[in-house]
């Protein structure tokens, strides 16, 4: 409140004109301008007129304690708190002063100002587990690589072998951890940390790695190829970091793959003196991106080889290098099927250089194959052979007297070497392999003094096609085949583009199909060639013609007929029809010997003649006729026995014509005795190796 004036003596302000109080209103004065300011409960007052003050004192606490307020306007002092006491509210009552309380695992300690709850009964390094009463218990300490495992209705427990539960959700994520199932992700511990394994059956390889690491993370990468290959399990892949890996590798399972993180150029699998990659019986083994070589080969190792399994290499540089004299047939390789296997190549480069001496038998071929092998190489834009030193040939395949089969297409290939005896592009086959295919192919093959093939086939069983390939043989003082096909191989080779000097050598009893158009508009063909009619399946050889240029046609209407029943004592005054009969041969089955009768299988032009010998002719009759009667028109001759002073022995005549014929004509002999005499003439038949009597035809056009 504000006063105005001056106090009076005691509690009485003299002078006080008015005396405003809180809610606004004014408090008048008495009539001696004097007001009482009187004190309530727990306040005083007391005036001071000299000082001109007026106190006002609250009274009835206590040190350190809380007032507590009534409806009457008191206060009453609680009791003073002692260290770690609280106030707590009570609806309806005053508040009271309240100890905290010890519980289960729990201790309350006060101090001056301070509140402190202590957790007892735990352990160092333990799980603690609640129970429905507010209690815990401490676990064991849990060893290396356990995992705390729920059971439902129980505690859960620690685990060195979990259960592993499907996880069907796309995402889980927890504060620190998110695990992506989407791209295949999975999480590891490994002493204690989580480790994030980037995708399942992965395994990592590099130069900071360690064989004795499990490969699954890169930072846990192991050192070598071989070390991930041997731990590879079904559907591994294996990521290779860039580096030069010196080692072999021997696969263990089926359908791994092996990436190079690099180029072919920085990623590299190498040996000096053994093979690198070995697939053996295993399938689906697939390299990609790297360069794969064997460089100073002392012995007939192979660079890369599988037995019954097959492997894949794409995108990989494949190379042999050696100098090493080795006196024998088989000779170091690029790749080998060592059995029924499969060796594929797509998009590689392959690079094939031996300079050593392998005598006169040596067989130096990049690639090598044994009984039901297979070699497949496509669209490998760099082959390159380059030997020299002694040996029967080089080529860029090998096929020794076995049953294995050479795929080859969309390949380009040199092939060099001025020292074996035979310079081969496709392949040296001495084996009985009936399904080679050779196709959109660029062969260039360099001879010197000696003789160059774009392909060799031995004397064997083999049969080899050809479609759609450039081969170039040059020689310099030698000689250039571009075939040279060996007594029982077949080669067929359809629209070839061909350059060598000396043509294509076909050895004596070898068969050799070509078809091309040298010259635009024009086509040429030679050997046995198949033309069938439009509809036909091409299974049946129409028209055949020989390296010699001989053409025949092996279902051309042609017949050959002889008489060889008797038929004595013609008839006279009457035409008598032969019964003709001994097929000596009919071609296309046109000849009826039932009624003695040719029938044209479709129509055109027929060279038909017939030969006919009579023995024991009456002179009486003057006359014997010999025709022969077609469909369209007679043909015939005859003799005259006028002038005969006794009766002839033998008679001959012969009738002979190009015939029109339409389709479903026929053509027989006969023989006409129009005069009188005795009928005693009779047809001569075949006897002592001789055919006196005969009907031949054949369609001419």
């Amino acid at each position: 409140m504000s006063q105005a004036g001056r106090f009076a003596d005691g509690t009485v302000l003299p002078d006080l004109e008015t005396l405003t109080g809180d809610i606004g209103g004014a408090v008048g004065v008495d009539a001696a301008f004097n007001i009482d300011v009187f004190g309530g409960a727990n306040i005083t007052v007391t005036g001071n007129p000299a000082a001109n003050v007026l106190t006002i004192d609250v009274t009835g606490t206590t040190d350190h304690t809380v007032q507590i307020g009534n409806a009457t306007g008191s206060l009453t002092s609680l009791a003073a708190l002692a260290n770690g006491q609280l106030i707590i509210g009570s609806v309806g009552a005053d508040p009271a002063i309240a100890d905290m309380t010890n519980g289960a695992n729990i201790t309350w300690t006060g101090g001056a100002g301070t509140l402190q709850a202590d957790l007892t009964g735990t352990t160092d390094h333990s799980i603690q587990l609640g129970n429905a009463t507010g209690s815990l218990t401490s676990l064991g300490v849990g060893a290396t690589g356990t995992i705390l495992e729920g059971v439902t209705g129980a505690d859960p427990v620690f685990s060195a072998t979990p259960t592993v539960t499907t996880l069907n959700a796309t995402n889980v994520v927890t504060d620190n951890l998110t695990i992506d199932v989407t791209e295949q992700g999975s999480v590891r511990a490994n002493a204690g940390v989580l480790d994030a394994i980037q995708g399942e059956n992965i395994l990592y390889v590099g130069k900071h790695g360690n064989d004795a690491n499990d490969g699954l993370v890169w930072e846990n990468a192991f050192l070598t190829i071989n070390a991930a290959v041997t731990a590879a399990a079904v559907g591994d892949t294996i990521q290779v970091d860039p580096g030069t890996y010196t080692e072999t590798i021997t696969h263990a399972a089926n359908d791994v793959i092996v990436i190079a993180r690099g180029k072919p150029n920085n990623c590299i699998i190498t040996q000096a003196d053994a093979n690198v990659v070995n697939a053996g019986a295993f399938t689906g083994i697939v390299y990609e991106g790297f360069t794969i070589s064997c460089t100073a080969a002392t012995t007939a190792i192979n660079t890369v080889q599988v037995s019954t399994g097959d492997v894949i290499f794409r995108e990989c540089g494949l190379a042999m290098t050696t100098a090493a004299n080795i006196a024998a047939v088989q000779q170091p390789k690029v790749g080998y099927v060592t059995d029924t296997g499969t060796l594929t190549c797509r998009t590689c480069s392959i690079d094939f250089y031996h300079t050593g001496n392998g005598g006169g038998t040596a067989l130096k071929g990049a690639f090598g194959l044994a009984n039901g092998g297979l070699v497949d190489i496509a669209r490998c834009r760099r082959i390159t052979v380059t030997n020299s030193g002694t040996a029967l040939a080089t080529g860029l395949g090998i096929d020794l007297a076995t049953t294995g089969i050479f795929y080859l297409h969309d390949n380009v290939t040199t092939v060099t070497d001025p020292d074996a005896t035979n310079v081969v592009g496709f392949a040296y086959l001495g084996g009985t392999g009936l399904t080679h295919e050779f196709y959109r192919n660029t062969i260039h093959v360099v001879a010197t003094n000696n003789i160059g093939h774009g392909f060799f086939s031995g004397d064997t069983a083999t049969t080899s096609r050809f479609f759609y390939n450039h081969i170039h043989v040059t020689d310099v003082a030698g000689t250039s085949y571009s075939y040279t096909i060996g007594n029982g191989a077949t080669v067929v080779s359809q629209f070839d583009d061909l350059i060598a000097a000396d043509g294509y050598n076909l050895i004596v009893g070898g068969i050799y199909t070509e078809a091309n158009s040298p010259v635009d508009g024009v086509l040429s063909a030679s050997g046995i060639v198949n033309t069938p009619e439009i509809g036909n399946n091409g299974a049946t050889t129409h028209i055949a013609i020989t390296a010699a240029g001989e053409v025949t046609m092996p279902l051309q209407p042609a017949f050959l007929v002889t008489q060889i029943v008797a038929q004595d004592n013609l008839p006279i005054n009457a035409t008598t029809i032969l019964t003709i009969s001994n097929e000596i041969f009919d071609q296309n089955a046109d000849f009826n010997v039932g009624t003695y009768t040719f029938t044209a299988s479709l129509g055109g032009r027929y060279l038909l003649h017939s030969n006919l010998r009579l023995s024991n002719c009456d002179t009486a009759s003057g006359l014997y006729l010999f025709y022969l009667v077609t469909s369209n028109r007679t043909y015939g001759s005859a003799i005259y026995l006028t002038g005969y002073t006794a009766d002839p022995t033998q008679q001959s005549l012969f009738t002979s014509s190009f015939c029109d014929m339409d389709l479903g004509d026929t053509a027989h002999i006969s023989v006409g005795i129009p005069n009188a005499g005795a009928a005693q003439a009779d047809v001569s038949i075949d006897g002592g190796g001789a055919t006196y009597t005969n009907f031949s035809g054949a369609l001419i056009c």
